[in-house]
């Protein structure tokens, strides 16, 4: 018998630049994670992104192909926990990814759109856990936080090891979203630089 809501929570897929997270609260409710390396062909096509060496209108099964390769390990890890084959219910994925790679990712993946809890880039994710959508932490009485209301802005920054994105996304109270207003993209203002940037201060004489 597939896992059910009421007995083992459907699993939430995370793909960061190196690793696929796997996470769920389980039936005890505690949280679970499990993490796997990314392949390597994953990780060329997401540095490819970074770069923006790959083509606006890359080949859409290619990509499919590329995703279900990489969550293959993790599937078969989790099959063997589980004594069955997992059900993913969210995606999350790199903010750097364009609209037709998140497509063949979701497809690869999910499968079903009526399957599917959430499905969204870092820059939203990282916006649900602080309850905006519901009105809290805005600075502003909750009867102001409808969609006839003020605007209500919130500034993301995702930190990657290759790049610094900065999102100014407007909180959708009426369609439980966030729309991009502006957005930026450095490339050289990433973890990488932070890292070289520490140890270049450090004092010869130590």
């Amino acid at each position: 018998m597939s896992p059910t809501l009421d007995t083992q929570p459907r699993f939430g897929i995370f793909f960061s630049p190196t690793t696929i997270t796997a996470s769920r609260f389980n039936s005890s409710g505690l949280l679970e994670l499990t993490k796997f390396r990314a392949s390597p062909k994953y990780q060329t096509y997401y540095h490819n992104a970074v770069d923006g060496s790959h083509p606006a209108d890359g080949d859409f099964n290619e990509a499919k192909s590329m995703f279900e390769h990489a969550i293959g390990p993790l599937t078969s890890i989790l099959n063997k926990q589980l004594g069955e084959p997992p059900e993913y219910a969210s995606l999350f994925l790199p903010s750097i990814f364009d609209e037709q790679t998140r497509g063949a990712a979701f497809e690869a993946i999910i499968g079903d759109p009526e399957y599917a809890t959430k499905a969204a880039l870092v820059q939203n994710a990282a916006c649900w856990p602080y309850g905006f959508l519901e009105g809290k932490n805005l600075g502003r009485p909750p009867h102001e936080c409808v969609a006839d209301g003020p605007e209500s802005s919130v500034l993301v920054l995702e930190d990657e090891e290759a790049y610094v994105h900065a999102w100014i996304v407007e909180v959708a109270f009426e369609l439980g979203t966030y729309f991009v207003n502006q957005d930026k993209i450095c490339k050289n203002c990433g973890e990488v630089l932070r890292e070289v940037s520490t140890y270049a201060t450090i004092p010869a004489t130590l």
